[in-house]
Parts: structure tokens; sequence; C-alpha cells
């Protein structure tokens, strides 16, 4: 139980790697593309992939792809995205 407990942070810190774009970006792939491939947190893999899991895995190559063509100008247009960013 300690062990698993001293690896919480470790394991938290490592799930709040990306920046406000990439979440805003993961965010609108969801909605565009909702339980397929390309849906990040597509719950067709299972509740804890839904919730939880989809942190922890490399994401299915259709979310980069389907990432590709959301939208994101309007975040770009952002300082504080463009400053996190960099």
């Amino acid at each position: 139980m300690k062990q698993l407990l001293s690896e919480i942070p470790y394991r938290s810190h490592t799930i709040a790697k990306n920046d406000i774009y990439e979440w805003c970006r993961d965010h609108r792939v969801h909605h565009k593309f909702s339980e397929t491939d390309a849906d990040p947190h597509n719950i067709k893999r299972g509740f804890f992939f839904a919730h939880i899991g989809w942190l922890m895995c490399k994401k299915h190559p259709y979310v980069a792809k389907k990432g590709k063509t959301v939208f994101m100008e309007d975040l770009l247009a952002d300082p504080i995205v463009r400053f996190q960013r960099r």
C-alpha cells in the first residue's frame, strides 16, 4: 500500500503534462468524433479507459490524424495559450 501511495504524485504529474492547447484539441476531437477510434477517450474501449485509462495510454493514430483537422486558430490567437505552448 505504501508503495502504491508513493507513486500517486508521480503518476498524476505525468498525466498533467499536456498544455491548454492539447487539452482543448483533444476535447474538440472527442466531441467531433465521439465513440470512434478518433475519440481520445472512446467509451467503446471500456469504462476505465474512457475515464482514466486514456490519460495513461498512447493515443490511437486516428486521434492524432483527426486532431489535425480540428479548428484551433482561436486558441493560437490567445496570448496565454501561446505562452504556455512555447
